[in-house]
């Protein structure tokens, strides 16, 4: 599913107009973003949590050179799905 599906699908469910819908889904959206990128964690009980988590810096190869790299550390997103959603995806 994409963005495009989601408006359409809550749009259909919740009567709303699509516009409305894609306002609200952008704005919840930027809501997270916002709060990852001050390093808080964003939780939605039964659905999973998004967070971020340092990735320590290492030693790489450059797979075209065969050079040998240094990679920085640098922080990256994470999700951990809720127990419902988790309970849901073992049912496929």
């Amino acid at each position: 599913m994409n963005k495009d599906e989601l408006v359409t699908t809550v749009a259909e469910r919740t009567g709303m107009t699509k516009t409305e819908v894609r306002k609200t889904v952008d704005e919840v959206f930027g809501v997270i973003s916002a709060a990852l990128s001050k390093g808080e964690k964003f939780q939605y009980i039964g659905f999973g949590s998004f967070g971020v988590k340092t990735r320590k810096g290492r030693n790489g190869v450059n797979p075209r050179t065969h050079e040998k790299i240094q990679i920085e550390e640098r922080s990256v997103a994470y999700f951990t799905p809720g127990k419902a959603l988790s309970e849901k995806i073992s049912l496929l």
